[in-house]
Parts: structure tokens; sequence; C-alpha cells
């Protein structure tokens, strides 16, 4: 399985997605950093073996993207600006969510 950046996807075009899917690697790994286990994480998002093998791999590869999106989405969540955006990219996000 591939592992690739899916443009066109909110997080800038540059995140990591299951190839064929719109799920992205950090989230999963987000949810592994939570105490979910493989077999957990498999079934709710209704993965293979070879995919989560897949995004481990990636995860293993690609530490600091993973890091970078796992911040981003908590400093989203939290209303923040994300590290590096600018601010005028930031408020013209805000305005078109809200």
């Amino acid at each position: 399985m591939t592992l690739h950046p899916t443009p066109g996807v909110y997080h800038d075009g540059t995140r990591a997605y299951l190839d064929g899917r719109r799920l992205a690697v950090w989230v999963l790994h987000g949810q592994r950093l939570g105490g979910d286990s493989d077999a957990t994480i498999a079934a709710n998002y209704d993965l293979t073996a070879e995919e989560l093998a897949a995004a481990w791999r990636y995860v293993a590869a690609n530490p600091e993207d993973i890091r970078r999106a796992l911040v981003e989405n908590d400093t989203r969540r939290r209303g923040e600006r994300p590290p590096g955006l600018p601010r005028s990219e930031w408020w013209a996000r805000r305005r078109r969510v809200g």
C-alpha cells in the first residue's frame, strides 16, 4: 500500500492519507497515542492489517510530519493559529469556517 499526500484536503495538501481513502495517517497515530490497540483502530476504521502496517511505516519514516499534524490539529481545536501559518491566511480560514 502506498501512502501519499492528498491534494485538495484541508490539511494543506501535505498530509499523508492511506491510498484510496481520505483517512489521515496522523489520525490513526493519534488513536494509538491515546492507548487504542492496533486491533481497535483497524476495527474502528475498517482497515486491513496491510493498511495499518503501511500507516505505521509512514509514522516511523516521517515522525516530524506526524508531530506537526498533531500539533496543528490541537491548536485548531483550541482556536489558535497553527505554527508557520501566516496570520492573514489564518483569518481567511476562520472567516470561511465561521
